[in-house]
């Protein structure tokens, strides 16, 4: 059986679902067809990361730090990939040299 990869906007409501507690943990799981044990795993992961949302080191200001960080190194890196040439197979590398 292949394995289903589920949205995270599809877990975080099995997730809330599991929390409001109005449901079993079976109801819900056979609900949103998928294995009580992961109804269990999704609640949980909410809520060990609901504080996260809150706080300043949130992956909203991580991912812009890494951002900044890729567009400095840009910035910075003085090798241009010219990918639309290719002759034979060989990707042509641009230098320059910034002064």
């Amino acid at each position: 059986m292949p394995k289903r990869v589920h949205s995270t906007s599809f877990k975080a409501k099995v997730a809330i679902e599991a929390i409001k507690g109005e449901k079993t943990i079976a109801e819900l799981a056979s609900e949103f067809g998928v294995h009580p044990v992961q109804v269990s795993h999704w609640k949980k992961q909410f809520l060990e990361g609901a504080a996260e949302v809150f706080s300043e080191g949130s992956a909203r200001s991580r991912e812009a730090e890494l951002q900044r960080q890729l567009d400095e190194a840009h910035r910075q890196c003085p090798i241009e990939l010219n990918a639309p040439l290719r002759s034979r197979n060989i990707l042509y590398l641009s230098v320059y040299h910034f002064q």
